[in-house]
């Protein structure tokens, strides 16, 4: 199994197992020397779910918690409210406007 130019498919699931598991070009050559795509393919599969399985865990316990999940959507929302409130005072003032109240405060 090797880093083939003329097997862009291969090398690009190649260059995947090196980034996911760590491994040099040399070592997966290696590893795989004399064994079929299949065979690397399913082992390429086995680090892949290794490595997402516990992102997705975390995803899915994310999701199912509704209300916890509103409470991180609102305080995410209220710290772009300020911040955006902070930049339109600027241009605002920049661009020469009254002071305007914006999202229930006033812009100085």
């Amino acid at each position: 199994m090797a880093l083939d130019p003329a097997r862009p498919g291969i090398a690009n699931l190649v260059a995947i197992y090196m980034a996911v598991t760590g491994r040099t070009a040399e070592e997966v050559e290696t590893r795989f020397a004399g064994k079929g795509y299949a065979e690397f393919k399913r082992e390429l599969g086995d680090v892949l779910v290794a490595l997402l399985d516990p992102i997705q865990s975390r995803y899915r316990a994310i999701r199912e918690d509704g209300p916890g999940l509103t409470a991180i959507l609102r305080q995410g929302a209220g710290r772009a409210r300020e911040r955006a409130a902070v930049v339109l005072g600027r241009v605002h003032r920049a661009v020469g406007f009254l002071d305007v109240p914006l999202f229930g405060t006033i812009i100085t």
